[in-house]
């Protein structure tokens, strides 16, 4: 009894793991953008960076983590952009997962 127990909760433990990896498919399409890393305002809750992406689309405001504090010391700067794009209050906002400058 104990054996299937012990393989019952295996099996679920690499359910959710892949579960944590298929939501920010089920959240979205991947979007790849060109454009210009731009200063933009602070935002008082911290949810978005102190940067932005400037787009023949428009202007994207990018979401606070990693990948964004890597880019905030190229603003000024050309890049291509793998992430996510949500529309809140309005706004559009970018959460990008890959980074890279272009010349």
């Amino acid at each position: 009894m104990k054996r299937n127990g012990r393989l019952l909760m295996v099996g679920f433990c690499a359910l959710v793991i892949c579960l944590v990896f298929a939501m920010p498919a089920f959240a979205g399409d991947e979007v790849k953008i060109k454009g210009t890393i731009v200063a933009a305002p602070a935002d008082p809750s911290g949810t978005l960076a102190p940067i932005a992406i400037q787009c023949e689309d428009g202007l994207y405001a990018v979401v606070n983590n990693t990948v964004a504090k890597k880019m905030a010391k190229f603003v000024g700067s050309k890049a291509k952009l793998t992430g996510l794009v949500k529309e809140t209050e309005g706004k559009k906002v970018f959460t990008p997962w890959i980074f890279s400058r272009q010349k």
